[in-house]
C-alpha cells in the first residue's frame, strides 16, 4: 500500500515537475503547528518500516521537517 502510494505522488512530481509536500498536525496543538517534508526527503532520509499490526510505514521524525506556525508563512517552506 504505502509503496503504491508513493509511486503515484513520484510520477505525479517527475511528469508535472511540481514537488509533493507532506503536511502533518494533530489534536494536541490545535491544528496550530504544521511539520512540513517533502517527498524527496522522505524517499532520501526515512527508512520503510515494518510492522504486523500497521504494515509499511516510514517514521518521520519532527526534526527532520520544517514547522509552520499559525502566524508563519508559506515562505518559511522555500528559505534556504
Amino acid at each position: 500500500m504505502l509503496d503504491e502510494e508513493i509511486k503515484k505522488f513520484t510520477s505525479f512530481q517527475r511528469v508535472f515537475r511540481i514537488p509533493v509536500w507532506v503536511a502533518i498536525s494533530n489534536w494536541s496543538c490545535a491544528y496550530r503547528t504544521w511539520y512540513w517534508i517533502s517527498l524527496s526527503e522522505i524517499l532520501e532520509k526515512i527508512p520503510v518500516s515494518n510492522s504486523e499490526k500497521f504494515g509499511e510505514f516510514r517514521a518521520i521524525d519532527i526534526k527532520d521537517c520544517i514547522t509552520v506556525g499559525w502566524e508563519d508563512g508559506f515562505d518559511k517552506l522555500f528559505r534556504v
